[in-house]
């Protein structure tokens, strides 16, 4: 007697494999189609400028910032921007009295900056 052929049934591992290649081809896609035309895109660069308001700086660092200082990320150590202008002020506190009026004093001894950066964007 021939022996009748068994139909074979989906099982977990066709699953997993099945997966595995439509990722591979997803990945394949997005490296060589999508990635380059995004690149092209958005090649091109922009100067921009933002502003960083700085609190509580003591009177011993109130100058240490001036126009054309680099502004740097401090964990890879790399140049992000260049500062365009730094203002700065006495340090303000707004609290209230003893009859609940709101009061704005000087913080003695501290100030705030206003800073001005400028950068490439890319």
């Amino acid at each position: 007697m021939a022996k009748e052929g068994k139909a074979k049934r989906f099982n977990f591992i066709d699953v997993i494999l099945l997966l595995f290649i439509i990722g591979a081809a997803a990945a394949l896609l997005y490296f060589y189609v999508v990635s380059p035309l995004s690149r092209q895109l958005f090649s091109e660069s922009r100067e921009i400028e933002y502003t960083l308001q700085v609190k509580g700086l003591r009177r011993e660092f109130r100058n240490k910032i001036a126009q054309g200082d680099a502004v740097v990320e401090t964990e890879t150590l790399q140049e992000i921007g260049t500062v365009v202008k730094a203002v700065y002020s006495p340090s303000k506190f707004t609290g209230t009295d003893s009859a609940g009026n709101q009061v704005v004093s000087d913080y003695p001894d501290m100030y705030d900056a206003v800073i001005t950066v400028r950068a490439t964007a890319y």
